[in-house]
């Protein structure tokens, strides 16, 4: 019996002396430094006001200039992106979001960040913009609810009905339309 409580003692010592190893290098959590503290607030903050000015003042003219709207929400959102980098780091960033689990959220992410960038900037398509911008959108609610368990199944059931009811109301307008 005391040869089983030596090793039991001895096995929980070498994984809490692992734990506090792996902590001290930096692996599994580290305390930002006042300097990366004040870098995530300021990103935070550029992000906070792109997000504002494309809800605020380029969604109510969409119609008129999406290309505005869809250059404001990226950068937001980059900037917002930008402040997490900030306070983990970019190489743990990089890696986390370079995980199998989350690999197909980060991909669809990038993806539809850097396809808004360039119907935006480069194509200066109007509808091109529009899609891309509506992917983003998508693409961020997918990869900000994967961190929640069953947050993907929940995105799709609410993609479901909202496309339910944007098909009965086209329907009902063209019912309307055709009269």
């Amino acid at each position: 019996m005391s040869g089983f409580l030596s090793q039991s003692f001895t096995t929980i010592s070498s994984g809490v002396q692992g734990g506090v190893n792996a902590v001290a290098s930096g692996e599994a959590f580290s305390i930002p430094s006042g300097q990366q503290l004040v870098y995530f607030f300021c990103f935070l903050a550029a992000g906070g006001v792109f997000l504002l000015l494309a809800f605020m003042l380029f969604l109510p003219v969409i119609i008129l200039a999406p290309s505005k709207f869809a250059l404001s929400f990226t950068l937001g959102c980059l900037c917002i992106m930008s402040g997490f980098i900030q306070l983990r780091g970019f190489k743990q960033q990089l890696t986390h979001m370079m995980s199998a689990d989350r690999l197909p959220y980060s991909l669809g992410y990038v993806g539809s960040v850097l396809a808004t960038l360039y119907a935006a900037l480069v194509m200066r398509s109007y509808l091109l913009s529009l899609l891309c911008s509506g992917l983003q959108v998508v693409a961020l609610l997918y990869y900000l609810l994967s961190y929640f368990p069953g947050g993907a199944n929940g995105v799709k059931f609410m993609l479901q009905l909202f496309s339910q009811a944007a098909m009965r109301c086209f329907a009902s307008v063209y019912a309307m339309v055709a009269k």
